[in-house]
């Protein structure tokens, strides 16, 4: 895990990576770097740790398509009815692979919000809901 500045309830760490919610590199200067264990959800779900979820909820700050693309149990899960992603719509590649995830799991984007935030950073950060692509719907 790191941060650039610890704060107690903080925000804004990231885990596994040396980039930001925006892509950009981290600048470590005045924060942590520190361990702490991770399980990923198919791990959790074939020991029986949790329950397959109906609805999911994904703000990890930048690394959305890290999570995404390690659940594989997503494509064939048809317990789960919806996703929602937030995505910086600067940061592209993750946009980018975000979408192409949510799309080879059967996954379609039904509504872009505003996250409603009043920081500046947050400016272009949206959350994305995603539905399961029923059988009769179309490409």
């Amino acid at each position: 895990m790191q941060d650039n500045i610890f704060e107690e309830g903080g925000a804004l760490n990231q885990y596994g990576v040396d980039y930001n919610f925006e892509g950009k590199k981290i600048d470590s200067k005045g924060g942590s770097i520190y361990q702490v264990p991770g399980f990923s959800l198919n791990y959790l779900l074939k020991n029986n740790l949790l329950e397959s979820p109906n609805y999911i909820k994904l703000d990890v700050d930048g690394i959305e398509p890290l999570i995404l693309e390690g659940a594989t149990f997503l494509k064939d899960s048809l317990e789960i009815k919806e996703i929602f992603v937030e995505i910086n719509d600067n940061f592209l590649a993750q946009k980018e692979n975000v979408l192409n995830v949510m799309k080879s799991y059967n996954f379609i984007l039904k509504k872009k919000f505003d996250n409603q935030s009043t920081h500046h950073l947050f400016n272009n950060t949206f959350n994305y809901l995603f539905v399961r692509k029923h059988s009769d719907e179309v490409n």
